[in-house]
């Protein structure tokens, strides 16, 4: 009997209109009723984490520089607002479609979005990056946070050669930074810019993560 070696999954990470993939919080959102009273109170902190209402402040949370006495009777309080922003929503036009050049020829009005006040490329120097490649910085530096070994201790053991990623998404960066500038550009009157091709590349996110992460 040929002995092969078998996959298995031992760390992921990332983000969508749920929430964080890590840890199982998006599902948990989609869930949340049928969740235990701690579980939904995990959730509901850490989608006010992403989205900014609250922040550590030494050994206690604030919101807006003013300290919460009570973290939990303020997620309770909050959780209707807190869970309304994220999901399937009316679409945030200032943030995807500004001038309104492909939502109000196409009328849409709803969509699937990441949660609102989250921002991925506010954890390192973004530099014009794409939304999509933002969330991929995310994604995999949430991916090695949870792994739960030291990526030294990886390195020690495996060269580079034996470490691959794919990249299987079906469109390219379609924000302003990406394709998307790149398209309305002539529609707006203006000139695109020479990152707009390279970072609307489907591959881009699967070249970003060789080159710069692992």
């Amino acid at each position: 009997m040929t002995k092969k070696p078998i996959p298995v999954i031992t760390s992921f990470g990332g983000v969508n209109a749920s929430g964080r993939s890590s840890d199982h919080v998006g599902y948990q959102n989609t869930v949340f009723d049928s969740l235990s009273k701690k579980d939904q109170t995990k959730v509901l902190k850490d989608l006010a984490v992403m989205q900014g209402l609250i922040k550590p402040s030494g050994s206690s949370w604030s919101k807006d520089s003013e300290k919460i006495e009570n973290l939990n009777d303020f997620l309770s309080q909050n959780s209707d607002q807190i869970r309304s922003n994220t999901m399937v929503r009316k679409l945030d036009r200032e943030l995807y479609d500004p001038d309104g050049i492909i939502l109000d020829q196409i009328k849409a009005s709803a969509g699937g979005q990441l949660p609102t006040g989250f921002n991925p490329g506010s954890f390192y120097s973004s530099r014009q990056h794409a939304r999509a490649l933002q969330m991929t910085i995310f994604g995999m530096s949430d991916t090695l946070g949870q792994f739960g070994i030291k990526w030294s201790e990886i390195e020690e053991k495996v060269s580079p050669d034996q470490i691959a990623v794919f990249s299987g998404s079906a469109m390219g960066n379609l924000d302003h930074f990406g394709l998307g500038g790149m398209m309305q550009s002539r529609i707006k009157g203006s000139r695109s810019s020479s990152k707009n091709l390279a970072f609307g590349l489907i591959g881009m996110s699967a070249d970003f993560i060789n080159a710069y992460i692992l």
